[in-house]
Parts: C-alpha cells; structure tokens; sequence
C-alpha cells in the first residue's frame, strides 16, 4: 500500500496529512502554472481541516507527531555535499 492508502486506513486525521504533504512534495517540485493556484488553495483547506480536528480532540500530540517525521534530505547551495572548504 501507499501513503496515502496506508493513511486513510488509520483514520481522518492520518489521510489528511498524508495528502498535506503529498501536496506540498507537489508544490515543491513544480507545478504547473495553471495548476498552481487549485493546488495551493486546497493544500491551505488541508492545514484549516488538520487544525480544525486538532482543536476538536485535544488530546493530540502535535509536538510528538512532529518530532516523529523523518529528517529530510538536504543539499546545501551549490550542490557540495561537504561540511567545510578544509580538511580536518
């Protein structure tokens, strides 16, 4: 199963941000011009429907599932993948 199908099989809440964060990979990596605006607006109704569940059930821990996400990939400007310009 996928993300999302993995998601919607835990609840609400999971589905929901399962497609938060398939919509932002969306937006990060480019979509198209005509595209951008639907896509940018339902990803904002996402994040309102996540909060508006969060207030509803108080007893989400949105520290904890935050601190839960993986680590993200991350190349520095131009591409190098070294720490320092000099050797230790």
């Amino acid at each position: 199963m996928g993300a999302i199908e993995d998601a919607a099989a835990k609840g609400d809440r999971e589905l929901l941000i399962a497609l938060r964060t398939a919509l932002a990979r969306e937006l990060d990596a480019g979509v198209p011009a005509r595209e951008l605006a639907s896509v940018s607006r339902r990803l904002m109704e996402i994040r309102r429907e996540i909060s508006d569940l969060d207030a509803r059930n108080p007893e989400v821990d949105v520290i904890a599932e935050l601190a839960a996400l993986p680590d993200m990939a991350w190349t520095p400007p131009g591409g190098s993948s070294r720490v320092h310009d000099f050797e230790l």
